[in-house]
C-alpha cells in the first residue's frame, strides 16, 4: 500500500469494486486534449494486456493485422466522437457492429435509419472542424461506405474479432462500471499530493482486473508526460507482478519520465517474466530496451542463471590478476631432498566479471525468521554509491511494518511500498540519501507526494 509521505492517511484513495470511485478513461483522455490517433493508441495499448500468453507470429503478417485493427478502430472513433460530441465505449462497439457489410445494405432503408448511418450523418452535417479534421472525417466516411462493405467477409470478420476483443472487456463486468460511467477521480488528483491504490488483483478479477490496472497505468503515464515545469509534484507508478500490466508504451515513459518529475517502480520474478510478455520477433530487444531505461535495479535472490547473468552484466568487467603455480616432476631421490626448488609461479591478467553470477543466486537471505531481513544487490546507472561503485549489497528489514487499514487487507502492498522507501537507509550515508532519490525519480525526495500503486496480486497469496 502506498502511504503519503507525511502520514496523512486521508490522502489515500482506493479504486476498485466495492469502492465509490469511478474513472472514465476516454473522457479523461479527451479532456486532456487527446486527438483521434491518441485515443486509438490508448485503447490498443491498454488492450495489450489481454494478449498475455497468446502466441504471436510477428513479422509482416502480425503487423498486417495490427494495422488493419488500428485502421478500423481509428475510423470508428473519429466518426463517433464527431457525431455524438462525446466518446462512449458502448457507442464505439455498436457503431462497428452495425456497419454495413455489403454495398447492397448501404441502400437498405432500415439500415439507413439505424445507429451507424445516423451517427455518420450527424458527424458529416456537424463538420465545423479544421481542414485536417474534416479531411479525416471524409476519409472515415469513405472507409465505412466503400472499403468495409466490399472487404472479403473472412478478412472483415477477423478484423472485427480483434477490435471487439478489446471493446468487449471494456463493456462488461466491473470494467464497464469503473471505467465507462462517470468520473470522480483521475490521475490529476496526484498533482495535489493524493495517493491512489488500484485494488484489482489479476488472480481474482482476471482480464477485467488487468484491463483496469493497465488503464490507470497508461492514463497516469500520459498525464505525467503532459506536464511541464519544475514545480510539479513528483509522481511514482508502483506495480508488483509487473508482467501482468506491461505494455509497449512503458519504454517511452521510462525514457522521458524524469524530465517530467515522474518515475516507475516495478517488481517481477525474473527477466523471463518480462521476455515472456513481449510479442513478436523483436520481443527480446523490446524487453532489453525497456530494462535499460530503469536507472536503478534491485536484485533479490534469483532462481535462474539467465537472470543472474543479466544482473552480473550490469556491473561489468574489470581487469583482474590471477596467480598460479606448478611443480616440475622429480628426476631422482637426491633432487627431491637436496635439489633446487621445482615450484614455479605465474600470473596473468584478463577482464572478468566483477560480480559472478552465483553472487545473485546464493548467500542472500530471503526474509522470515530468524532475521526477518531480505538481502539484495542494488545496481544503478551513473552516479556511484558511497562506496565509490555503482553497486552495493543491502538488507531490507521486514520488521516494524504495520497495516494502515486492516479492513482493506492491503498490508502486503503496504509492506512493499515501505520496503522501497527504506532503501535509502542501508545503501547510502545520510548526506547521499536525498541524492539517491534525486537520481531515481528525477526530483528531491522531500518533495515526493503523488503516487499510484497497482495491486496485481492478492494480499493473502
Amino acid at each position: 500500500m502506498c502511504l503519503p509521505v507525511r502520514g496523512d492517511h486521508g490522502n489515500l484513495l482506493v479504486f476498485g469494486p466495492g469502492e465509490a470511485l469511478r474513472f472514465n478513461l476516454m473522457d479523461f483522455e479527451m479532456a486532456s486534449g487527446a486527438d483521434t490517433r491518441e485515443l486509438t493508441q490508448c485503447l490498443l495499448t491498454v488492450g495489450e494486456v489481454l494478449r498475455r500468453g497468446k502466441s504471436d507470429s510477428g513479422g509482416s503478417e502480425g503487423r498486417f493485422w495490427e494495422h488493419q485493427k488500428e485502421s478500423a478502430l481509428y475510423n470508428d472513433i473519429d466518426v463517433v466522437r464527431k457525431g455524438l460530441g462525446k466518446l462512449e465505449i458502448p457507442a464505439i462497439q455498436r457503431f462497428i457492429i452495425e456497419a454495413a457489410t455489403s454495398p447492397e445494405q448501404l441502400k437498405d432503408a432500415t439500415w439507413r435509419e439505424g445507429f451507424h448511418n445516423q451517427v455518420m450523418r450527424k458527424a458529416y452535417m456537424a463538420r465545423k472542424q479544421s481542414a485536417v479534421d474534416e479531411a479525416d472525417l471524409l476519409q472515415a466516411v469513405e472507409f465505412w461506405t466503400k472499403f468495409w462493405p466490399s472487404t472479403d467477409a473472412k478478412l472483415r470478420g477477423s478484423i472485427l474479432a480483434e477490435v471487439l476483443g478489446v471493446l468487449h472487456v471494456f463493456n462488461t463486468g466491473y470494467t464497464r462500471q469503473l471505467l465507462c460511467t462517470s468520473t470522480n477521480v483521475s490521475p490529476a488528483v496526484m498533482d495535489k499530493g493524493k495517493w491512489v491504490l488500484v485494488d484489482m488483483p489479476v488472480p481474482q478479477y482476471g482480464a477485467g482486473g488487468a484491463f483496469c490496472l493497465a488503464s490507470w497505468k497508461y492514463a497516469t503515464q500520459r498525464h505525467v508526460l503532459r506536464r511541464s515545469g519544475r514545480n510539479v509534484v513528483p509522481i511514482i507508478l508502483y506495480s508488483d507482478e509487473y508482467q501482468n500490466v506491461s505494455n509497449s508504451f512503458d519504454a517511452t515513459f521510462a525514457a522521458e519520465a524524469r524530465s517530467h518529475s515522474g518515475a516507475m517502480v516495478v517488481l517481477t520474478q525474473s527477466i523471463h517474466s518480462i521476455l515472456g510478455v513481449m510479442e513478436g520477433r523483436t520481443g527480446n530487444s523490446q524487453a532489453k530496451a525497456l530494462l535499460t531505461n530503469f536507472g536503478t535495479k534491485i536484485f533479490h535472490a534469483l532462481g535462474d542463471q539467465e537472470s543472474a547473468a543479466y544482473a552480473s552484466s550490469l556491473v561489468g568487467k574489470s581487469l583482474q590478476t590471477f596467480t598460479g603455480a606448478s611443480m616440475a616432476p622429480a628426476t631422482d631421490v637426491f633432487d627431491s631432498l637436496m635439489g633446487p626448488s621445482r615450484i614455479s609461479g605465474n600470473f596473468s591478467q584478463r577482464h572478468e566479471q566483477i560480480l559472478q553470477d552465483n553472487e545473485f543466486m546464493h548467500g542472500l537471505r530471503t526474509g522470515g525468521p530468524p532475521d526477518y531481513a531480505a538481502d539484495a544487490w542494488v545496481i544503478r546507472s551513473g552516479m556511484p554509491f558511497s562506496n565509490g561503485q555503482n553497486f552495493v549489497r543491502v538488507a531490507f528489514s521486514q520488521k516494524g511494518v504495520k497495516p494502515m487499514r486492516a479492513s482493506l487487507n492491503h498490508d502486503a502492498a503496504f509492506a512493499m511500498a515501505m520496503a522501497f522507501l527504506d532503501i535509502v537507509k542501508p545503501c547510502l550515508g545520510r548526506r547521499n540519501r536525498e541524492r539517491c532519490f534525486q537520481s531515481s525519480i528525477g526530483s528531491a525526495w522531500p518533495a515526493l507526494k503523488g503516487c499510484i500503486c497497482l495491486k496485481t496480486v492478492r494480499s493473502d497469496a
